[in-house]
């Protein structure tokens, strides 16, 4: 499997905290940023490192998460986070992950994600969908 990114590319990625992204929506009663969305944003910024260097036919997708939420983030403020390809192990992309917020660092860690064939990945989504 030939991927066109080079280990060590970085991308990074940025969002403004709405209210959509806080804890109050996972059952928290504390409104700052959910530890799930972090980890959404960690993904996102990770996809933009690959950018379009896939074939049409592959896709990734999030395989695991280490990833430590370091400190608090409130609503409007703008998260920033960097992901850099540090690792490629046949079909696995390994991805260290830093960001923060306009004050401090909020999340450190890595993310795995898995280069698959697109059409199986669907056919399979069907077949679980087909009685």
């Amino acid at each position: 499997m030939n991927i066109n990114v080079l280990v060590g590319t970085t991308a990074h990625f940025s969002h403004v905290v709405v209210e959509e992204n806080l804890a109050t929506n996972w059952e928290n009663d504390v409104p700052v940023l959910a530890t799930p969305v972090l980890a959404w944003l960690a993904e996102l910024a990770s996809i933009k490192v690959l950018g379009e260097t896939l074939d049409d036919e592959l896709m990734t997708v999030g395989v695991s998460y280490e990833l430590e939420h370091l400190a608090p983030t409130p609503v409007g403020f703008t998260v920033i986070l960097s992901s850099t390809l540090v690792q490629v192990e046949g079909n696995i992309l390994i991805f260290s992950i830093i960001g923060s917020d306009n004050i401090e660092k909020i999340v450190l860690g890595h993310h795995k994600r898995a280069i698959i064939n697109k059409n199986k990945f669907i056919d399979k989504v069907i077949r679980k969908n087909t009685p």
